[in-house]
């Protein structure tokens, strides 16, 4: 073979690896950049604690990292920041870091390439709740790449999700066939709004729940708008709007269950809706949350032929 003829190869053969070493490099920049998600909770009461997440999804680009987690500082008490299983070598967290925020921080001396929990915030819903629904917003101020050769780090950019958190406090009403007996009314709140469920009133009225909210101003009105006097029956579909010393207001939806067309009474027309529901005619998002919970007899989360055969065979009042 020619000396010409060689040189020729090994050319070919350089190009051909330094083509393969590109090739890899555009894969290793195109491995998805961090993104930090916030997990938020629902459902929760006043002093209750709870563990919201910080994770990241795979990706393969930063060792290190600050973060800031803002909160309602007159809603949640911050009690304690722990590291995930993503975290790093090293870890910092401080849950009095400022009014309204928490911090961590995560160093590793290589890049981190797999995705998890990077950290576990736990808070207290403050005592003094009554309705509250809010995020919890994520910033990370730096963000850097490999520091494990001579400290040569780079900017990675990221992305933040903001996590949604709701509480709320119990309701309480006497039961009408029990006067010396209180029963809780289940309060639901989540991204589309509260919903305050009572689950055998018919005759359920403002006065016997005002109580529950004497922290805020409470004012009910009727599905269509109309202002309900203090003996007005409550049924689904009713509003009651909740406003603050602040001047903030929230509005919680009335859902009694069984009354699916909220007309006072448990008749021919709720089973029928029933159905509707069962059968995806109808949806919550059709008719509102408080509607389609109203058909949900049995409380499980869902409408299904067991909630159908209950609204058949309930007693018509």
């Amino acid at each position: 073979m020619k000396t010409s003829l060689k040189r020729k190869i090994a050319v070919i053969i350089c190009v051909a690896l330094l083509a393969v070493a590109a090739a890899a490099v555009a894969v290793e920049a195109a491995q998805p950049a961090p993104v930090f998600t916030v997990n938020g909770a629902s459902q929760l009461n006043p002093g209750d604690e709870v563990t919201v997440t910080v994770s990241v999804n795979d990706n393969k680009g930063y060792c290190a990292g600050e973060f800031v987690l803002s909160y309602d500082s007159d809603a949640l008490i911050p009690v304690s920041v722990t590291a995930g299983d993503a975290a790093s070598e090293y870890f910092v967290g401080n849950e009095n870091y400022a009014d309204g925020k928490v911090y961590f921080t995560v160093i590793n001396d290589k890049l981190m390439t797999e995705g998890g929990t990077v950290a576990n915030i736990t808070f207290r819903v403050s005592d003094s709740v009554v309705l509250y629904g809010g995020k919890l917003k994520l910033s990370v101020p730096t963000l850097v790449g490999d520091i494990a050769f001579g400290y040569g780090y780079f900017p990675v950019k990221a992305t933040t999700k903001a996590g949604d958190i709701y509480a709320a406090k119990k309701v309480y009403v006497p039961d009408v066939q029990n006067p010396a007996v209180d029963e809780e009314l289940s309060v639901k709140a989540d991204s589309t709004g509260y919903v305050l469920g009572a689950s055998t009133y018919l005759n359920l009225t403002q006065s016997a729940i005002a109580d529950d909210f004497s922290a805020l101003k409470a004012e009910f009105f009727a599905a269509n708008g109309n202002v309900l006097t203090s003996q007005s029956l409550l049924t689904t579909g009713c509003k009651i709007r909740l406003t603050g010393s602040d001047g903030t207001s929230n509005t919680v939806v009335m859902s009694v269950n069984g009354d699916v067309d909220g007309n006072f009474t448990k008749d021919a027309n709720d089973a029928f809706l029933v159905g509707m529901y069962q059968n995806g005619l109808l949806t919550a998002e059709d008719s509102g949350t408080a509607y389609a919970d109203a058909a949900d007899l049995n409380g499980d989360g869902k409408v299904d032929s067991a909630d159908f055969d209950a609204a058949v065979n309930a007693p018509l009042n």
